[in-house]
């Protein structure tokens, strides 16, 4: 079963279970989290359906979140390094995942696609 199928299963059961579920519903945390998850990525996987490449590569040129930092990793290395040296033993710092996740697909296709000159015309 493809995670397109499994997602469209998931969802039918949430609607039956949910009849009357809305909008409001979502906005209030009213709903599970769980349940949120695989309702976003049924509409996600909606709306990136009719995306072609060059809708893609322009999201990306246009997006704030997919352009390099204007900080270099050594000045971001060095920041953290001070921090550490400053911070109580006790503390513990957690790596978290990336913020948005369903951009960094399309930004390794984009950048691949580039590095071997794929022509988009």
């Amino acid at each position: 079963m493809s995670v397109s199928s499994k997602t469209d299963v998931i969802v039918k059961r949430i609607l039956e279970r949910r009849s009357s579920l809305s909008i409001s519903d979502l906005v209030e945390g009213k709903i599970k989290p769980r349940e949120l998850q695989s309702l976003l990525l049924k509409a996600y996987e909606s709306i990136t359906s009719c995306f072609s490449i060059k809708d893609i590569l322009k999201q990306h040129k246009d997006s704030r979140f997919t352009q390099p930092c204007d900080i270099t990793q050594k000045e971001l290395l060095g920041f953290d390094c001070a921090a550490y040296r400053v911070i109580p033993k006790e503390f513990e710092s957690v790596e978290l995942s990336p913020v948005n996740p369903f951009t960094f697909f399309p930004t390794i296709i984009i950048r691949l696609l580039l590095i071997f000159n794929f022509s988009f015309s």
